[in-house]
């Protein structure tokens, strides 16, 4: 009787020995918690500002010149590319033997595009280094005087004209514009050429004016 009493406070002591084992190895182990990483807030991106040159006009111009089935159109075409290229005004120069004479105008009187006379060809002038260099010509604006371009009309047998172009007053000449004005010189090139131009009878017989937007 004292040996089973013995093993039975044995076993009882073992069986609560390991009821607190498993007790214990029950518990929720509490750690430390890490610090959260602190996130920098992201802010919104800035507005792209306005590009300089709509595109989707531009593109639309070119359509236009492309279509030009007209001489007494281009005056109007012009004065579409004086808007795209914020000008306040164009010239278009073609060759004549060894000058280059204003064929057509647009933001300029009458009285002002007669002035214009002609530009010997090896003349030290923006207009005439396009022709020769057959690369655009950029003059920054200073003071009192708007920034302008000069952009070469190139076709299958070389440069036929200029494109001049006077900007408006604070008009910049980024590259956006630049490229833009390659582009229309470029279109102008395949419906303006010396022999057309001075063919066209609506052109022969009215000043090279465009009828609006003249000053």
């Amino acid at each position: 009787e004292q040996r089973q009493a013995a093993v039975l406070i044995g076993l009882a002591a073992f069986w609560t020995l390991g009821g607190l084992v498993l007790l214990g190895s029950n518990r929720p182990v509490v750690q430390a918690a890490e610090p959260i990483p602190t996130v920098a807030p992201v802010s919104a991106p800035a507005p792209s500002p306005d590009p300089a040159v709509d595109l989707d006009r531009l593109t639309a111009l070119c359509t236009s010149i492309g279509r030009l089935a007209q001489s007494h159109e281009l005056p109007g075409i012009l004065a579409r590319a004086a808007d795209v290229l914020g000008a306040s005004g164009l010239a278009v120069w073609v060759v004549d033997g060894e000058q280059l004479s204003p064929a057509l105008a647009h933001g300029y009187s009458a009285s002002a595009v007669q002035r214009f006379g002609q530009i010997p060809r090896d003349a030290r002038n923006p207009t005439a280094e396009a022709w020769r260099a057959e690369r655009l010509q950029v003059l920054p604006a200073t003071d009192g005087i708007s920034a302008a371009l000069a952009a070469p009309m190139l076709g299958p047998q070389g440069c036929v004209g200029v494109l001049a172009i006077e900007m408006r007053n604070g008009r910049t000449t980024d590259a956006m514009v630049c490229a833009a004005a390659g582009v229309v010189a470029a279109q102008l090139a395949t419906v303006v050429a010396p022999s057309s131009v001075a063919s066209g009878p609506d052109i022969a017989d009215q000043p090279p004016l465009a009828a609006s937007g003249s000053r």
